[in-house]
């Protein structure tokens, strides 16, 4: 089974775990139903903390998104390296290879960072979450998402 990854890219304290609550309801690793803008119900696995300060190895996230029964994936990773954890950059490139990397919202970016720019409307940008109310966040997100 193809699986759909998900992902929501930012900087340390710019809003990731809050928009993926926001977005899902959930506070913590679970699975859960989304509804799409067709009305479809899609199974996801969703990760709420970037898979960094989890201490997960790009390998062990695919590892672990390979041994999901979810088909549709949502994590959070940061730009930079942490908890002597790589940057996001190798945890993309590593999914992308195996996986369909399907969607990548940069959050507090004005524009998708040319390292990432896959120039195929899989990206987009948030700029200034930080400043932006949660809600506003998440309706740019579901509409890129093209969720309810």
């Amino acid at each position: 089974m193809k699986k759909n990854i998900y992902i929501i890219i930012g900087h340390g304290a710019c809003g990731k775990s809050s928009l993926v609550r926001a977005l899902t309801g959930t506070f913590r690793m679970s699975s859960k139903e989304v509804r799409d803008i067709e009305g479809k119900n899609l199974g996801f696995n969703i990760c709420v903390r970037s898979r960094q300060e989890v201490g997960k190895t790009p390998k062990e996230v695919l590892k672990d998104i390979e041994s999901c029964n979810d088909k549709n994936i949502l994590l959070t990773l940061r730009f930079h390296t942490y908890n002597g954890m790589p940057e996001g950059k190798a945890y993309v490139d590593l999914l992308n290879k195996t996986l369909n990397v399907s969607h990548i919202i940069f959050l507090s970016a004005d524009k998708v960072p040319v390292s990432f720019d896959f120039s195929d409307g899989r990206t987009f940008s948030i700029g200034n979450s930080w400043g932006n109310p949660v809600n506003v966040n998440a309706s740019k997100a579901r509409k890129f998402f093209d969720w309810l």
